[in-house]
């Protein structure tokens, strides 16, 4: 408005401050589009390996949760940060970390063929603690070491930011997912995919019976009219003879 008071014609802003003020806009707008994107892609991977509906959305939970925690974490503290972070690490850290869910998860899902819920959880855990710390802990340390290393301020906090996530999905993982694999023990084990297979096989079913019953029906209905023309014709020729 200052700008074309006084200058109506043919103005334009330039510098630092509009550039990043038009990037800010645009990456605002590409945040939420992004994430959508990420978390459908993510679902429908899950949900063909694991041929259910419900596991998707019970794998992802945590994820999600920690990648909240650590965007919230720059606002509660009073910290600024590069606002390309946001869409950058969000991706990031739900690709890097997504496979602690699932590994959880496929091992619940194998230990609980031969055991109960909370054994099979326990056991899951067991299976599936060396391997989410050690991917958990390269990925920490390496943004942390980015993050007090580099000179550069925007990357230190992607570093940090990277760090902090990993951390938090460690810890969701380990500690929310395994009450959530309980809790939904029933949906987990009864497979959807498979459900969804034989009500569609029975509906086929169904149809062919009712289309056969029908043909037959009508074959038999088309049977006894052409008895009901005979008899006629079979009465005059009788008649005829006499």
């Amino acid at each position: 408005d200052i700008l074309e008071r006084y200058y109506p014609e043919n103005s334009y802003l330039v510098g630092e401050t509009p550039s990043t003020q038009d990037i800010k806009n645009t990456i605002t707008a590409d945040n939420s589009r992004v994430n959508l994107l990420s978390m459908l892609g993510v679902f429908l991977v899950v949900m063909f390996s694991f041929r259910s509906f419900a596991i998707p959305m019970i794998v992802m939970v945590p994820i999600e949760a920690a990648i909240f925690l650590n965007m919230a974490m720059p606002y509660l503290a009073g910290d600024t940060m590069v606002f390309m972070g946001y869409i950058i690490v969000s991706s990031i850290q739900l690709g890097a970390t997504v496979d602690y869910s699932i590994l959880l998860t496929n091992n619940y899902v194998s230990c609980r063929k031969s055991l109960e819920k909370k054994e099979a959880c326990i056991q899951a855990l067991m299976l599936s603690c060396p391997s989410i710390f050690t991917s958990g802990t390269i990925i920490i340390l390496a943004g942390y070491i980015i993050h007090f290393i580099s000179t550069t301020a925007a990357i230190g906090d992607l570093g940090h930011l990277i760090g902090r996530g990993a951390l938090f999905s460690v810890i969701l993982v380990l500690t929310v997912l395994p009450a959530l694999l309980v809790l939904f023990d029933r949906i987990i084990t009864s497979n959807e995919w498979d459900r969804l297979q034989k009500y569609l096989r029975r509906r086929h079913e169904k149809h062919k019976a009712l289309i056969k019953a029908g043909l037959g029906a009508i074959v038999n209905k088309a049977s006894a009219l052409k008895r009901t023309d005979l008899k006629p014709a079979e009465v005059e020729s009788d008649e005829n003879e006499i």
